[in-house]
């Protein structure tokens, strides 16, 4: 269970990653989503369709992601007794689990 969640957040994490480097490409490789000598978009989209498209994520299945996060969390719980180090490994899984879905917004 634990591989197949660290899976899809790895995929969706490195997902993320290559249209940032997209965006980042656009931009004709510069950190500024405006260009500060004359304050025009800095791109190379020539529609504005293709600029929303570039700029607009995927839509964010939190209920999902929150099913997961909580019967792990369930599971840490009841076999905590039995595997003490359960409770670290969820600890790990909730801070990931966080960040991964911090980046992705």
């Amino acid at each position: 269970m634990v591989a197949l969640i660290a899976s899809t957040k790895i995929w969706k994490w490195m997902k993320v990653t290559f249209v940032k480097c997209m965006r980042f490409k656009d931009r004709d490789y510069s950190i500024y989503v405006r260009n500060p000598f004359n304050e025009r978009p800095n791109t190379n989209q020539l529609r504005q369709v293709d600029l929303e498209a570039m700029y607009t994520g995927p839509q964010l299945k939190v209920s999902i992601q929150l099913a997961h996060l909580i019967s792990f969390v369930f599971i840490c719980l009841a076999l905590c007794f039995y595997f003490p180090l359960l409770n670290f490994v969820g600890l790990i899984f909730c801070l990931i689990t966080f960040h991964a879905d911090k980046f992705m917004l």
